[in-house]
């Protein structure tokens, strides 16, 4: 791949201390600079010649035209392939998918065989380890390079042929440089990342000369059409074939040892130089090593200088600033730190050589950026673990790890002296060189018991607020013990109980795709705080990424806040859930908590602050690290400008200021404003229009304003930056669509205060910007009727990027704070009204006012002004209830927009529109409110005065009381003094929704709007609709959409559509669906289309046509041992009764009624629910049952029967002591299959704990559930069944205490979910509990924090019937024994010692309740005894549940007396 210049802002090494090399410095004492030369411990070749490049693919574009691949470089003829399949080189490597793809090349490839000796590499992203032959390249019957069996391997063909396999496995996703040398009777070595892993030592067989196809990517066998077999998955790089072996200097360079890997790597072209540039490492901000390579010729020496300077000076040497000496230097790489450097400065460099006969050689020039920043320049850096420094293979910190080494300790570059170090003996924990992009990193496994990092002197606390970063790259996870697989963690990892844990899940979780966050008792599943497997980038991708959370330890009263960010982007936020976590070091790779809490991966930099980092802090570490490793991410780097687009403001239908913000440069910056109708991205010659704001020195806010705009034309815009650094664009385009329709454009406009516009820290003359005063806020009407501040508190502030991205006025609820008021404009007793305020509710403070009023005129005391818009204190509901009042009409609360417990309420944090409309008034009444929120109507109350107290305008406060301050932000507030239409409304409303980007009802109205549909005209096979287009953009086109099924606004959902209709003018239009079938519903909808898109009618209808009655087969009701009600529905009778029969018995008749064993006629049935109730049904047995209908056109069966089997007693389960049997083979009502009722069938307490459903979400009954058998059905989201709290169910714990419960159910859903419980959510409430979480299923009782009572036993299969049973004996007040049993087989606990009370909660089934913890899946019995059962009658009624649903188990029947009994 091409690489235009060596410029490197990247590979920092991050030093404890400077000048760490302990080798002779050589200096140039005419230069300013230090350069301390550093010779590498490298092997070189004794007779190392210029080497000869036969053939290179460097895949640059140059290089590719169509289909055909030419090599970069080449000495030997036919050396251009064709790419075959899906293979492309578009991304500048080649890229295979493994199924089909390669480079082709023909058998004339005579230069690269019948060698005596040879270099071949490549660089290669493999996409799988498997056992599979991946040839890489192959020049079959000569020689191959090739992935087989998790090794990499290269041969020379025929018998005895040179064959070599690597130590190192191929890793998904992981650039690795691979090279084969051989000589012929001399050696032959395979290196992997430029390490030797492989020799044979002189190998006799020579290299065939045999004319065949040469592949990359695949293996082709010698037939005139060859069949490509052994298809390599993945990418690769830089192919080259050279007639010599390399020497392991230029091995290196070519795999980028040292110097970053891939991202570093001296390409094959770049080798064929005298001398080589290489990528500057170990970046800091006054220091870097500047690297290169020496080639020459036939071993010579060559006198080398490095030449570098902020200023490149390419090959005159007067040009440049500075010099480093490296003298007569044997070819090889060269290395050199530069120290005494500036940071966040560009730094250039070339390296010149001369050889023994004084020919000059100047390499390409390179380029690297010291860091503004560095982990260690902000305070309150706790730990900071880098790969690249500190790593010892010893526990006293002398040996320096190399590659492969254990790493015993990790040294802290944070001052702290906080070192990790390595706990446990067994398994894997090793520096990798080249683990991270290249870079180094220590290799965790997820292998049981594996050693893991502990720094033993650093335990964060309850109350630190943190800042962590963590770059890691994760290996698929393969153990199944531990659901987690911890990266990083302080405090116990398990349940979330420690201060935080950053983790991956187990292989059949989601493994490393799923990536999370949690702590403080929040313990999510799956762990997808960061990412999860659907999600792209996810962590499983086979590259590094960077994590960076935040703890807010204060918040949320003292249980905290948590934030996560992967890659520099936001992710989420989760609250603890407790004040008091379990404290606990930090861990890294694995956790005190269990043997297989262990992580797969590679574990770069570790960095820990105890604060909350600013958003420009957290920007400036994760710039340090994406550029350090070489990732992607969105950080941005800061020595260029971090810009980004703004909100425009003071939009117009022609003008607008286009926004933006610094938000980090340090130094001033040139900028420059692009746009247009379409975004041209970073290419300033794809805009259409070009602005230059000049150079901006301070961080902060900027705007330009454009005029002579389109109304209606979105335009879109962008920022570049410029400076010594280079040019930073911002990330997204802004987007403005001048107004086509203003609020001015409607007649009456009073008051019209906008935010983004007219807003003064002074009397009009200095905008205010953020954070600044308010003291003035004009009006925008045209009626100069501007509000000023009351009062001087300081309260009343302009914040910027506040709603949506635009700016706001934002006030807060001080006691005597200021307000504003419009002197000039007092509403008039006969002065109808419309009101229009945006704004977002802070929460409310203070309780001296009853009234906490956003804009009001008069005053509000009870009511008596003209009107008030108020919200309340905090003790009445605060923000969360908002209303009005006015004209002595004075509500409490005030509730008329909405209230606490209403979605969405004012209290939600979020803006809103409010509108408030007065009419009446102007002829004399006392008039009448109507309140509109979101653009939906609230409620209409009338006035009580025509004589209210007038007074004038106030915003955010009022003079009637101190107290009566509101807390929250403004955006617009308008007033028209006259009581608007419903279109005019919307027209405001539109604008305002619009501009702030808020949710509402409002619609666009330039778009088609509709009237309701209705059917005009209906046939046998065809009908006529019609539906008035009201209104928008003219002309627009009609479609009629129909189907059997209502596919909603999904235009692919419809089964049929008409052509558009094409209209011209305001009225109804009719169209007619065909080819319809008799007797048949149909949904039909109208969708319309103009400039502004489809647009939906609001509802759709729904009709049958002519033809035969249509029926439907019900689910059998109250169903029982001997009797069921049977169900069905008439759906539709073609305008005339119908008659209906029920046809059922032990056998399926089908639709022939003769087969039938029993047949009851309804008689003639309107349309609706249809029944009949059967008796003298045999217990435990089979039956089924269908319906029909006939009318005049004909009759019809239901498309199906339905199957039910009936109950059966039960002599084997003794019923002493049963508290509770449910069975949905009994007692179960519902309509049409939604549950609501579920009764109780046990007899020791009459039957009294029936279970009934909660609110309007229902469980489905299902007559054949599980093996035939009823169950009822739990959706997995807000479904459950409720036994209301009884005494009898209260078994708790204590002296003498003993029952057991036993259940069948069936999983189809993961993540935790509720069976049955008596008791809550909250585990510490619960007096027992079934339920499953993915790792297992739980049986227990009590508070959660004891382990004996609460104890999980592996998960049976999903989709399966499974038994649970568990008993408890109570051996003392706090002491007994539980045994758990899973479909027969017994997990005992180990004695406990706690108690848990009963409690006054309701037993719940599905879930713990709404929403929390639902069951997805089917539950069929329940049974419940206050007592523990016996041996035989626990396994009798084991047994039966066993049988009657087909469960293998290990309950056996014991027959009493060797009587026998069967379940039928």
């Amino acid at each position: 791949m091409k690489r235009a210049t060596l410029s490197y802002a990247v590979r920092p090494f991050g030093f404890c201390k400077s000048n760490v090399f302990r080798i002779p410095v050589h200096r140039n004492t005419a230069r300013r600079a230090a350069c301390l030369l550093i010779t590498m411990a490298l092997a070189f070749s004794p007779t190392m010649v210029r080497a000869g490049l036969l053939a290179a693919w460097e895949f640059n574009p140059d290089d590719v035209s169509g289909s055909s691949v030419a090599a970069s470089r080449s000495v030997v003829a036919n050396t251009t392939g064709t790419l075959v399949g899906d293979a492309t080189t578009a991304a500048g490597f080649l890229a295979l998918d493994g199924s089909g793809d390669y480079l082709a090349f023909g058998t004339d490839v005579t230069g690269l065989r019948g060698l005596t000796a040879m270099t071949i590499c490549a660089w290669v992203r493999v996409g799988d380890t498997g056992t599979i032959r991946r040839r890489i390249v192959e020049h079959d019957d000569n020689y191959y390079l090739w992935q087989e069996n998790g090794k990499f391997c290269f041969t020379i063909h025929g018998p005895g042929g040179a064959y070599m396999v690597s130590a190192t496995s191929p890793a998904v996703g992981t650039w690795q440089h691979v090279t084969a040398i051989w000589q012929l009777n001399q050696s032959a070595k395979l290196y992997v990342n430029g390490v030797s892993e492989a020799t044979i030592n002189n190998p006799t067989v020579a290299m065939p000369n045999t004319a065949q196809h040469l592949s990359f990517g695949a293996q082709r066998d010698n037939k005139p059409t060859p069949t490509p077999t052994a298809y390599f998955k993945g990418d690769m790089d830089d192919v080259a074939i050279w007639d010599e072996a390399l020497t392991p200097a230029q091995i290196a360079a070519l795999a980028g040892r040292v110097s970053g890997g891939y991202s570093g790597r001296a390409t094959p072209l770049e080798l064929d130089a005298f001398i080589v540039a290489r990528s500057a490492t170990r970046i800091l901000r006054t220091a870097a090593t500047v690297n290169g390579l020496l080639v020459s010729a036939n071993n010579a020496p060559a006198n080398v200088r490095l030449y570098w300077g902020e200023n490149d000076g390419g090959t005159d040497t007067g040009a440049w600033s500075n010099v480093c000496e490296f003298g007569s230097s044997t070819p090889g790489l060269l290395a050199t730190n530069l120290t005494g450097l500036s940071g966040g400065t560009v730094y250039h460099f070339r390296f010149y050589a001369e050889d023994g006969a004084s020919a000059a050689y100047w390499s390409a020039g390179g380029s690297f950026t010291t860091y503004a920043t560095i982990p260690d320049d902000l305070a309150g850096l706790q730990l900071w673990l880098t790969p690249d420094s500190g790593m010892y293979a010893d526990t006293g910190g002398t040996t320096p790890a190399e590659q492969g080494s254990t790493v015993e300790r990790w040294h802290d570059c944070s001052g702290n002296a906080r070192h990790a170090t390595r706990t446990g003996t067994a398994g894997t924990l090793k520096l990798d060189m080249f683990g991270l992009e290249g870079f180094p990193s220590i290799r965790f496994a997820d292998i049981n018991n594996n050693a893991y990092l502990t720094v033993a002197d650093y335990t964060p606390q309850d109350t630190d607020n943190l800042t962590v970063f963590l770059v890691s790259r994760s290996l698929p996870q393969t153990l199944n013990g531990s659901a987690i697989h911890p990266l990083l963690t302080a405090g116990p990892a398990k349940h979330g109980s420690g201060v935080f844990t950053i983790t991956t899940m187990r292989p059949d979780v989601g493994g490393s795709g799923n990536l999370g966050f949690y702590g403080r008792n929040f313990n999510p599943w799956p762990y997808d705080g960061f990412t999860s497997t659907n999600q792209t980038p996810n962590f499983s991708d086979g590259y590094g990424h960077i994590m960076t959370l935040t703890l807010d330890a204060a918040a949320n009263a003292g249980k905290g806040v948590f934030t996560g960010w992967y890659d520099g982007a936001f992710t989420q936020s989760h609250v603890g859930l407790t004040n008091n976590p379990i404290n606990g070091p930090i861990e890294i790779g694995g956790s005190s908590d269990g043997t297989t809490c262990r992580y797969a991966g590679f574990i770069g930099d570790v960095i820990l602050y105890d604060r909350i980092l600013t958003e420009i802090e957290r920007n400036r570490i994760g710039w340090y690290l994406q550029s350090k490793y070489g990732l992607n991410g969105s950080f941005v780097d800061p020595l260029r400008g971090w810009l980004v687009s703004r909100a425009a403001t003071a939009v117009t239908k022609t003008s607008a200021i286009l926004n933006g913000e610094l938000l980090d440069s340090d130094r001033p910056v040139s900028i420059t404003l692009y746009w247009g109708a379409t975004d041209g991205g970073d290419d300033p010659a794809a805009w259409a229009h070009t602005n230059v704001l000049g150079t901006v020195s301070a961080r902060g806010m900027f705007g330009v304003p454009i005029s002579g705009l389109t109304p209606g034309q979105t335009l879109y815009y962008r920022f570049k930056s410029e400076s010594s650094h280079g040019t930073a664009w911002t990330a997204t385009a802004g987007t403005v669509t001048p107004w086509r329709d203003e609020p001015s454009d409607i007649a009456d406009l009073q008051l019209w205060l906008r935010a983004d516009d007219g807003v003064f820290a002074d009397s009009g003359v200095t905008t205010a910007t953020n954070g600044a005063p308010v003291v003035q806020w004009n009006d925008m009407s045209g009626n100069a009727r501007h509000a000023a501040r009351v009062g001087n508190v300081g309260n009343l502030t302009y914040a910027a990027n506040t709603l949506n991205g635009l700016p706001t006025v934002t006030v807060t609820d001080r006691e005597g704070g200021d307000y504003l008021n419009a002197p000039t404009y007092q509403v008039a007793d006969n002065d109808n009204l419309t009101v229009f305020v945006v704004s977002r509710a802070a929460p409310q403070t203070l309780n001296g006012s009853a009234i906490h009023p956003l804009v009001g005129s008069g005053r509000p005391a009870s009511g008596g002004g003209a009107f008030c818009i108020s919200t309340m204190r905090p003790n009445a509901g605060g923000s969360g209830n908002l209303g009005f009042f006015g004209r002595n009409y004075n509500p409490w609360p005030y509730a008329d927009f909405t209230s606490a417990n209403q979605t969405p309420n004012f209290g939600d944090g979020l803006g809103h529109v409010i509108a408030l409309q007065l009419a009446g008034v102007n002829t004399g009444g006392n008039g009448t409110f109507t309140g509109y929120y979101d653009g939906v109507t609230t409620s209409t109350r009338s006035g009580k005065t025509s004589n209210p107290a007038n007074g004038p305008v106030e915003i955010g406060g009022t003079d009637y009381s101190p107290s009566a301050r509101y807390a929250g932000a403004f955006g617009d507030v308008l007033i028209y003094n006259r009581a608007l239409s419903a279109e005019e409304r919307n027209r405001v409303g539109w604008y305002l929704q619009t501009k702030y980007g808020l949710a509402g009802a409002y619609r666009n109205p330039f778009a088609v709007a509709f009237g309701v549909p209705a059917l005009t005209a209906l046939a046998g096979t065809s009908a006529t609709l019609a539906i008035e287009v009201t209104g928008g953009d003219l002309p627009a086109g009609v479609t009629l959409h129909w189907g059997e099924t209502d596919g909603g606004t999904d235009n692919d959902a419809w089964a049929q559509a008409s052509l558009p209709v094409s209209v011209s003018a305001l009225g109804t239009v009719s169209i007619t669906a065909e080819g319809l079938l008799p007797g048949t519903i149909y949904h039909a909808r109208f969708s319309g289309t103009n400039s502004q898109g489809i647009v939906w009618a609001d509802s759709g209808t729904t009709f049958v046509t002519p033809g035969p009655p249509v029926i439907a087969i019900g689910i059998p009701n109250q169903l029982g041992y001997t009797a069921a009600t049977l169900e069905g529905a008439l759906v539709a009778t073609s305008g005339a009764p119908a008659s209906v029969w029920i046809y059922w018995g032990s056998t399926d008749g089908g639709e022939n009624a003769d087969a039938w064993e029993h047949v009851v006629a309804l008689g003639a049935k309107e349309a609706g629910l249809v029944w009949t109730e059967v008796a003298d049904l045999a217990e435990n047995t089979t039956y089924y049952y269908r319906l029909f209908a006939s009318n005049s056109f004909g009759g019809r069966w239901t498309s199906t029967s339905v199957r039910f089997t009936t109950a059966f007693e039960t002599p084997g389960i003794k019923r002493n002591g049963l508290v509770l049997w449910l069975r949905a083979d009994a007692g179960v009502q519902h309509s049409n299959g939604w549950v609501y009722a579920w009764a109780d069938q046990a007899t020791d307490v009459g039957g009294a704990n029936d279970a009934a459903a909660v609110g309007n979400s229902r469980p489905l009954f299902v007559p054949e559930g599980i093996d035939g058998r009823a169950a009822i059905r739990f959706d997995g989201t807000d479904d459950f069944l409720a036994v209301p709290d009884h005494d009898a169910l209260d078994l708790g714990t204590g002296a003498g205490k003993g029952w057991t419960v036993l259940t069948v159910y069936l999983r189809e859903k993961s993540g935790t979910q509720c069976i049955v419980s008596k008791g809550t959510a909250g585990s510490d409430t619960t007096d027992w509990r079934f339920f499953s979480d993915d790792a297992g299923v739980i049986w227990g009782s009590g508070p959660a924090s004891d382990t004996n009572a609460w104890f999980r036993v592996a998960e049976p299969p999903a989709n399966q019937p499974h038994l649970l049973a568990a008993t408890l004996t109570q051996t003392g007040e706090t002491e007994g024994t539980k045994v758990f049993y899973v479909n027969g087989q017994p997990h005992p606990s180990d004695p406990y010692a706690a108690k848990a009370s009963a409690n006054d909660h309701p037993m719940v089934i599905g879930g713990f309740a709404a929403s929390s913890g639902n069951l997805g899946g089917l539950v069929a019995e329940v049974l419940v005894f206050n007592r523990v059962l016996n041996e035989d009658d626990l396994n009798n009624a084991g047994w039966y549940l066993q049988q009657k649903y087909d469960i293998n188990g290990a309950f056996e029947y014991r027959a009493p007396r060797g009587t026998l009994l069967q379940v039928r």
